[in-house]
């Protein structure tokens, strides 16, 4: 399909997993084709990515498998500039992918294993000054199957960029109030910033505060803050059972959608080098034990995740002293009900007792032995795999 459009297309990474695929094969006019978003499910690694193009209802699944789903949404003149990922090798579906946009609005990552071989891929750089500001995604090919495999990328000059100017400036449809005509023309962001501030005090004697409105998203906050009760009228939530810094990222996945980790650097752990240790896979278990007892779903499956890519790169005896803190947090049933994340790392457990009972006899036996439920579950392990 020839255009007269500007294309640029990047290098292949990934490995040649499945069958291969073409999105250009389902554009029906690709002068004037433009993505309006993308669906990505990704999990421990990318499982699959669906493209939607402006104007145009046939779209195609890449992939397959359970996993977070996740949606990049572009706004109106808005498109992928770069896109920055990893990838593990032969093998491995693709690892991680993050998409940016001339809006300079990041979505990811997505994906939780680390990967060994980063890319970073901007249309941009390939093409001359006078075009560089235009140049957008316009498709993938690669292959797939459980998962992407490899993964190529074509951009494309934005159609009418140079005539249409490019802003920065959000859609939101709202219906007026009767009763305050101009509250409507405040977004409904605006409008959370609105509401009244919230006190957390949390542990024994952080404060945190927070927006009444983002709070409420969550049915506990809801109920102690609109049900008539004392935290009602005095905008105070005492929760000293808490720890702040997992009350932290859960507010902060209220507000921005991800939370955050922090570790001291050492030297070995930088921001792009994470930690990835038995202290970092504790933090993602307790998250999600909080985010299950305050019915936060989301934040829960996506904590589970990163203690499913945490169990994939500790060392042998880590593996097991954190599958003991699943079980003593009461999180084993949703560990092992996580999907396609946690395949991979059941069928690599065998292998990994069998090197602990070797190399760390004594310190299996205490595990196994304060942790019954997880005993059983690691013999039923072996067995089918025998």
């Amino acid at each position: 399909m020839a255009s007269a459009r500007k294309l640029v297309t990047t290098e292949v990474r990934g490995a040649k997993l499945g069958n291969e695929f073409n999105d250009l094969a389902i554009i029906q006019n690709i002068e004037k084709a433009a993505i309006s978003r993308i669906i990505v499910k990704h999990g421990v690694y990318i499982h699959s990515l669906t493209v939607f193009y402006e104007g145009q209802e046939q779209v195609q699944t890449r992939g397959g498998g359970a996993g977070i789903v996740a949606e990049v949404t572009l706004e109106p003149g808005e498109f992928i500039t770069k896109i920055e990922g990893t990838s593990t090798g032969e093998g491995y579906y693709m690892s991680r992918l993050t998409f940016i946009s001339n809006k300079e609005r990041t979505w990811g990552p997505y994906g939780q294993r680390a990967g060994t071989t980063k890319f970073s891929w901007n249309g941009a750089t390939m093409v001359s000054a006078d075009l560089s500001p235009y140049m957008g995604l316009l498709y993938f090919n690669g292959t797939a199957s459980e998962g992407i495999g490899c993964l190529q990328a074509t951009f494309a000059k934005y159609p009418g960029a140079i005539s249409k100017p490019i802003g920065t400036v959000r859609y939101e449809e709202q219906s007026r109030d009767d009763d305050n005509p101009h509250f409507s023309t405040v977004s409904s962001f605006a409008q959370s910033l609105m509401s009244p501030i919230v006190i957390l005090a949390v542990g024994e004697g952080t404060e945190f505060q927070a927006y009444e409105d983002i709070l409420c998203r969550l049915p506990f906050f809801r109920a102690a803050l609109l049900g008539g009760f004392k935290e009602t009228s005095d905008k105070k939530i005492t929760m000293p059972e808490d720890e702040p810094e997992i009350i932290a990222a859960l507010v902060e996945f209220l507000y921005v959608g991800h939370y955050t980790y922090t570790f001291e650097r050492d030297g070995t752990k930088t921001k792009s080098n994470p930690p990835c240790d038995l202290q970092e896979g504790s933090f993602h278990l307790r998250l999600h034990a909080a985010a299950f007892k305050y019915d936060c779903q989301a934040l829960a499956a996506a904590a589970m995740s990163s203690v499913i890519n945490v169990l994939h790169q500790l060392n042998d005896i880590d593996v097991v002293r954190l599958l003991k803190e699943t079980y003593d947090r009461g999180c084993d049933t949703a560990l092992w009900d996580a999907g396609a994340d946690i395949v991979s790392f059941k069928s690599n457990l065998p292998g990994i007792l069998k090197r602990v009972f070797v190399t760390d006899n004594k310190g299996l036996k205490d595990i196994v032995f304060e942790c019954p439920g997880l005993s059983f579950e690691l013999l039923r392990l072996a067995v089918n795999a025998s």
